[in-house]
């Protein structure tokens, strides 16, 4: 089982905000249970409105910083092939936000680990930084109960 993990942080929290940058993580789930990489994708893009100074103090990132940069969305639909789960932490948040710039992310099946099961992962909690790189290790094993939801769809 191929599956996803995504991060999306975006200009706010509000329905008119949009995403801005997005780390995914695509790793084969072994019948060991440990979660190999496979492959690892990091972009920005340069909002049409303005950041707000609370989400700018989460992540991060700038107007400045972003200026003139975009998502390549053949090379994020070439990394989402093949991915029968993607994994979010807030997964309708992240939807509707990529949605606004890429349509077939709506079309995903998410799994979300705000509202499920977390996952427990082998060395670390998993989070991607800004910069797209994993936190720690280079192996991460997913507890059995989300590897059988996410084949459920």
């Amino acid at each position: 089982m191929r599956l996803a993990i995504i991060d999306c942080e975006t200009t706010g929290i509000e329905d008119d905000d949009e995403p801005i940058s997005l780390g995914v993580v695509v790793v084969e789930l072994g019948a060991d249970g440990v979660g190999y990489p496979q492959a690892r994708i990091y972009q920005e893009r340069e909002p049409s409105i303005a950041i707000s100074p609370d989400a700018e103090l989460v992540h991060g990132l700038t107007s400045f910083a972003l200026h003139g940069k975009s998502f390549d969305k053949s090379i994020i639909l070439e990394t989402m092939a093949d991915t029968e789960c993607v994994v979010s932490h807030n997964a309708r948040f992240d939807a509707r936000m990529l949605a606004k710039v890429l349509p077939e992310a709506l079309s995903w099946s998410w799994r979300c680990t705000l509202k499920q099961r977390p996952l427990t992962f082998h060395r670390a909690a998993f989070k991607l930084s800004v910069n797209g790189s994993a936190s720690r290790g280079r192996r991460y094993t997913t507890h059995y109960q989300t590897q059988r939801r996410c084949s459920k769809h």
